[in-house]
């Protein structure tokens, strides 16, 4: 297969394969940084202007089982290679930079899954930063704009019900650990800002204008 791959897509493939062996298996502090730092090269989100070859690839191929390598690798041991110094840069921007739908459906799905322990709680953090941030904004839109098809329509159903019923997943599984932003009090609120600036970004494409969220 890989024979009639084009150079680029070959690449990515050839990148992806090894970086999952390294971070799976080694333990060298210097290499497993060499690898986060080889595939962060293709990390883009769906708003930016002009992406690779390589990253297209990377998102539409290897982007959400990457995450999952990610977070199945979350342990003590394995965090201590990283330096505290560098953790958000080589851990986290992998959730907060890329396609925002399939972040926070691998976020939620692990802590959902996982019983409490070092995994969920950066799991949790990170989902924490990812509303933080306005990520929900960039899903909401992901969710107006892309999903057409049969199966595209079941994952946006998907979506709007987790999103929904986010305060409900993480009390139901963190119970007396849950932190303040997914309180129903907290969240619905930052829910409908982001819902307005999707809303605002609708009304300026039906007028002809490109705007950012």
């Amino acid at each position: 297969i890989f024979t009639t791959m084009e150079p680029e897509i070959l690449e990515v493939h050839c990148l992806i394969k090894q970086a999952i062996i390294t971070l799976s298996s080694s333990r060298a502090r210097a290499e497993i940084i060499h690898t986060l730092q080889s595939v962060k090269q293709y990390l883009t989100g769906p708003e930016t202007a002009n992406p690779s070859p390589q990253s297209k690839e990377f998102v539409k191929t290897h982007y959400s089982h990457f995450l999952q390598v990610l977070t199945n690798n979350l342990s003590a041991d394995w965090l201590q290679l990283l330096p505290v110094n560098q953790e958000k840069e080589l851990l986290d921007d992998f959730f907060l930079n890329g396609p925002p739908h399939e972040a926070f459906l691998v976020l939620l799905d692990t802590i959902t899954a996982t019983r409490p322990s070092l995994r969920q709680e950066r799991c949790v953090a990170i989902l924490e930063r990812f509303l933080q941030e306005n990520r929900l904004t960039q899903l909401i839109w992901e969710i107006c704009l892309e999903y057409t098809s049969p199966h595209m329509s079941s994952l946006q159903e998907t979506l709007l019900n987790k999103i929904s019923a986010l305060p409900d997943h993480m009390a139901n599984k963190l119970e007396k650990d849950n932190t303040a932003i997914f309180y129903p009090e907290n969240y619905y609120p930052l829910l409908g800002q982001e819902m307005v600036l999707v809303l605002e970004r609708i009304y300026e494409q039906l007028k002809g204008k490109k705007t950012k969220v």
